[in-house]
């Protein structure tokens, strides 16, 4: 019986003041067992050898001084250790090598080889040593005095379970010795081992004996001959561990499976006894000489001199986990699938983990497993349903099952959920900043996970027919407010249709609801011809004022002897300041005698405004003179409006050439219609060609 078939129990005895709880890191998931080191314990010293009473439990350690003896209640939960009695020959020099003898399941004899003193010392259940041969030494150590008795550094010492001999190894001499219980020395130099001998172990019946010696594991019979290996690589000797400079070796003695702390007692490995490695092959141990087996609950124990403490290891049995793929994967749910064997222990809880936390397993009929009260105890597949994901998001999972000595989880495994179109405008979006030709336009967006891009849509009807820049939204799972975005070059007192536009790279575009605004109002110049002032028989300076409400206004101060103005006309820019702008401007060359009318006029963008019409007289002349029928106004030549443009003179209507001032609007307002970098350009040029005078120019 080998000891992957043995279901062990999570819980060991601690035999001093330790840590408790189980400590288990996870093998691989295909792993049914493994050996884990559950517990440690000190024992004041340097802890070299070891020794079991598989009928107690009971632990006994040597540590160079003194030899530590740790009773267990129930194998389940620690007991004070207490000191071996002292030799009778005055103390221990180095306590290296132990050994126990049970009799009828009960303790009777310990052992310890002191291997400075070169002596096998003997002490009963009680502790208390025991006088051997002959009693008239009154010692209680044998294999003292002259050869053959003598020996020199026993490193080992073992008992035979069939009849209580007490087999030494005597490293220096390179031979193992046997003795009665008495004392008396039986053979000796019968083992034919490799230089150095040292630890020693029998098997259960006491019919094979193992000693490390020479870098190995050798096994013999009780009579000194070589036993055979059947299997394994050293199968045809007698050596069961050749390749890992050995150091120590213990027997189940219910298994009769060998363990050997292996590469200069750094790990130990598990041998069948036909000589096969059974997997795991080993587990870490500290730097050691010693090793022992408590046969009843499996548990290990490795003496680490540097940690100078025992290390317990247990062999656990594991479940297999294996975590399975994602089905039915949607924008924010799927279902995670997998399979857990129980391996014989079962299953007492269950769940698949992933990253926003943990659902239990669930059976093909839907039902709750790996429970204390549906357990899982066969291979079982299993699956849980998750939802409330994030879309186009990638998780995480893993399934995790426990018996009630460890909890294992499976490999990891990813999954990704589907991608949306982005929500566009879960909120009303605005449109702000409202004049005559521009608007601003915001709005939101959830980008869902994907990287996204926008722009507005827009137009004076459901067609839109115009569109803003792209710009990115990001890829977050929020709504994200974008915007605002300006338009330009709209026109005045329309209304607009206009709606959000995302698009993401993973599905596509999604287009918001349609909204409206309207643009303020056209804002012709208001103007205001004002009165007249200086005047002579040949001049007179005419005034008025112009508020071009923050358009580019150009104006006209039209004059003429009658409502029609056919006389000059004096040209000029306004600005496009707020507010109402003062303008004068002086009359020359004018006839004596004379009524005139004037009116001052201005042009924007959005239209143009005349101002009242307004006369005066100039003197009449004091000599009777006579006088041009027609005399001129100003030496500068009449300018008149273009074909087309009508300016109502409160008579007649009639039809003029564009002014300087109109040509200069016209020429910007194309010049807005450019790109950006032709704009400037196309504004200064028509700035030099159209420029009119200013204000109160003569």
């Amino acid at each position: 019986m080998s000891t992957t078939s043995k279901l062990i129990s999570a819980t060991l005895a601690v035999f001093c003041t330790v840590t408790f709880g189980l400590v288990v890191s996870s093998p691989p998931a295909l792993a049914v067992t493994k050996y884990v080191q559950v517990s440690s314990f000190g024992s004041g010293g340097t802890p070299w050898g070891l020794a079991v009473d598989q009928a107690t439990g009971e632990v006994f350690v040597a540590d160079v001084e003194s030899v530590q003896r740790f009773i267990p209640v129930n194998r389940s939960s620690p007991a004070a250790g207490y000191t071996l009695g002292s030799p009778l020959a005055g103390s221990f020099t180095f306590a290296r090598g132990l050994a126990v003898y049970d009799s009828g399941g009960l303790l009777d004899d310990v052992y310890v080889a002191d291997v400075g003193a070169g002596v096998v010392d003997k002490f009963d259940a009680s502790g208390s040593p025991v006088e051997v041969n002959p009693p008239s030494n009154k010692t209680n150590h044998f294999g003292a005095g002259a050869s053959p008795l003598a020996l020199s550094e026993p490193a080992g010492v073992a008992v035979d379970p069939a009849n209580g001999d007490v087999y030494v190894s005597d490293a220096a001499n390179s031979v193992v010795d046997v003795y009665t219980p008495s004392g008396e020395f039986v053979s000796g130099s019968q083992f034919a081992t490799g230089s150095g001998p040292g630890q020693l172990a029998f098997d259960s019946s006491g019919n094979d004996l193992y000693v490390v010696a020479g870098g190995q594991v050798e096994e013999f019979n009780a009579s000194g001959t070589p036993v055979d290996q059947t299997a394994g690589p050293n199968a045809g000797t007698n050596i069961v561990d050749g390749n890992e400079n050995p150091r120590a070796v213990a027997v189940d003695l219910v298994t009769n499976d060998v363990y050997v702390n292996q590469v200069g007692g750094e790990s130990v490995a598990v041998f069948e006894s036909s000589g096969a490695p059974l997997g795991p092959l080993g587990f870490s141990a500290g730097f050691s000489f010693g090793l022992a087996v408590d046969s009843s609950s499996s548990a290990v124990y490795v003496p680490e001199l540097r940690n100078e403490a025992v290390s317990v290891y247990q062999l656990i049995v594991f479940p297999e986990v294996i975590t399975g793929g994602a089905s039915g994967v949607t924008k924010t749910g799927a279902t995670l699938e997998g399979t857990v064997n129980p391996e014989g222990v079962p299953v007492t809880a269950c769940h698949f983990k992933y990253d926003l936390g943990s659902v239990p397993c669930l059976d093909d009929l839907g039902a709750e497993v790996g429970t204390t009260a549906n357990p899982i105890v066969s291979p079982t597949e299993v699956h849980a349903a998750i939802v409330g994901l994030q879309v186009n998001t990638t998780y995480s999972y893993n399934l995790v099952a426990a018996n009630p000595s460890v909890t294992e989880e499976g490999a990891t495994n990813t999954f990704a959920t589907l991608a949306a179109l982005p929500t566009v405008n879960d909120q009303p979006p605005s449109a702000s900043a409202i004049t005559r030709t521009t608007a601003r336009l915001s709005g939101t967006i959830d980008p869902d996970n994907s990287p996204t891009k926008y722009h507005f849509e827009y137009g004076t009807t459901t067609a839109y027919g115009s569109k803003t820049e792209e710009a990115s939204a990001g890829s977050g799972y929020v709504d994200v407010s974008v915007g605002p975005q300006r338009l330009v070059e709209l026109q005045p007192e329309t209304t607009y249709h206009y709606r959000l536009v995302a698009t993401n790279e993973a599905v596509g575009t999604e287009t918001g609801p349609d909204y409206t605004f309207t643009t303020e109002p056209r804002t012709p110049p208001l103007v205001s011809t004002a009165g007249v002032s200086g005047v002579t028989q040949a001049g007179a300076t005419i005034s008025g004022a112009v508020d071009p409400q923050g358009i580019e206004t150009g104006y006209a101060f039209e004059v003429g002897t009658d409502t029609t103005y056919s006389g000059a006309k004096v040209f000029g820019d306004a600005g496009e300041g707020e507010g109402a702008e003062p303008i004068a401007v002086p009359l020359t060359d004018l006839a004596p005698g004379t009524t005139y009318h004037y009116r001052l006029t201005a042009t924007n963008a959005d239209g143009s405004s005349y101002g009242q019409d307004v006369t005066f007289t100039t003197p009449g002349a004091p000599s009777p003179i006579l006088q041009p029928l027609s005399p001129p106004l100003l030496t500068t030549p009449a300018i008149a409006f273009p074909t087309g443009s009508q300016a109502n003179t409160g008579t007649t209507t009639v039809t003029k050439k564009l002014t300087k001032a109109q040509k200069l609007a016209a020429a910007l307002k194309t010049c807005r219609t450019k790109k950006k970098g032709k704009r400037a350009g196309c504004e200064k040029r028509a700035r030099k060609q159209y420029a009119p005078a200013k204000a109160g120019a003569k």
